[in-house]
């Protein structure tokens, strides 16, 4: 079905006032590999052993089918080599029908839409499209975080800055970094989500203090503030909100969490297998780039046949071994 509209809006662009039908951001984990059953980047479990992405069988469905968009002009062609300002100076246009990128898409380019007196709104997909009549879709969180902090070795008493950084971390250091300040930046209602004061939107970071001192975000902190959104008196901000809460709401039902996952693919830079993992990394964005841009799909497939003999040759299986041995010890440890 979304293949069709795709196909529909190409036919009428012009009366649209549409320019691209599809946008997918460079750098995301795409939500229709998602829907086939595809976690891009993240390490998955064949029987007992641990697999990166790039020896997942789904990718050539995946492949194929976005080489199939290209091809039919429905996927924007240089998707693949556009910076990440640029695709939002895209979506923001409203030149764009489709695009994919994270859950706070829609409230920030309906927002632009409004203020720029663009008629229309993007709408979140918050239904699992099935793949060949089955459906697959299960979002994998396989990480243990997502940020780094460093402390220089300048600091006069680095215990100091990590007792800061405790407290940041802290609940409540959270609630003050994320939400602000109890009774002056919003109060709790009865389900603990936050209620907003009257123009409460209109302030900037600098005015709240939050955002400047926001710290390495927690899934609750971060969770609350966006999903209280709906309590906003400000009508639109509301509406904003909702089609962020909506799609968080779609996704957990059918997340799947294992953080060991993240120890498959990290390991030690001194074993001589870490090399093969950065060169098939490195070149599995290059073979994905050349495969989905493939004038048949004929040429297309064959290129992912090339590519996937390609990383046989340069060690797969030895990478995967390490993966594996250091999946089950993280698994050990883990338990």
């Amino acid at each position: 079905d979304f293949h069709e509209i795709l196909k529909t809006v190409n036919e009428r662009k012009a009366e649209f006032g549409i320019d691209i039908v599809y946008c997918p951001h460079p750098n995301w984990a795409n939500p229709l590999a998602e829907f086939m059953g595809l976690n891009e980047g993240i390490a998955w479990l064949d029987g007992d052993q641990a697999k990166p992405s790039a020896d997942n069988p789904v990718n050539k469905d995946f492949f194929l089918f976005m080489n199939e968009l290209y091809r039919e002009g429905l996927l924007y062609k240089e998707y693949l080599a556009q910076r990440p300002e640029d695709f939002f100076q895209q979506v923001r246009s409203g030149k764009v029908f489709a695009a994919s990128y994270n859950t706070g898409l829609a409230a920030d380019v309906n927002k632009v839409f409004d203020e720029s007196g663009i008629s229309g709104q993007l709408v979140p997909v918050t239904k699992a499209l099935p793949w060949k009549g089955e459906t697959k879709f299960q979002p994998m969180d396989g990480n243990i975080g997502w940020a780094s902090c460093f402390i220089s070795k300048d600091v006069s008493d680095p215990k100091r800055a990590i007792r800061y950084m405790e407290f940041l971390k802290s609940p409540e250091g959270d609630a003050l970094t994320q939400w602000g300040i109890e009774d002056t930046h919003y109060t709790l209602d009865e389900n603990n989500l936050l209620v907003r004061p009257e123009g409460f939107s209109a302030l900037t970071g600098t005015e709240t203090g939050i955002g400047p001192w926001y710290f390495m975000a927690s899934g609750l902190g971060e969770g609350v503030a966006v999903s209280s959104g709906v309590n906003n008196p400000d009508q639109k901000a509301a509406e904003y909100s909702k089609y962020g809460i909506d799609l968080l709401q779609f996704r957990k039902a059918a997340y799947a969490r294992n953080p060991v996952l993240y120890f498959a693919t990290n390991f030690s830079v001194d074993l001589p297998e870490y090399e093969i993992r950065v060169k098939i990394n490195t070149e599995y964005t290059q073979w994905r780039a050349k495969i989905i841009t493939a004038e048949t799909a004929e040429q297309a497939e064959q290129l992912y046949d090339d590519m996937m003999e390609a990383f046989r040759a340069a060690g797969l299986a030895d990478w995967e071994k390490v993966m594996t041995d250091s999946y089950n010890t993280a698994a050990e440890r883990y338990k």
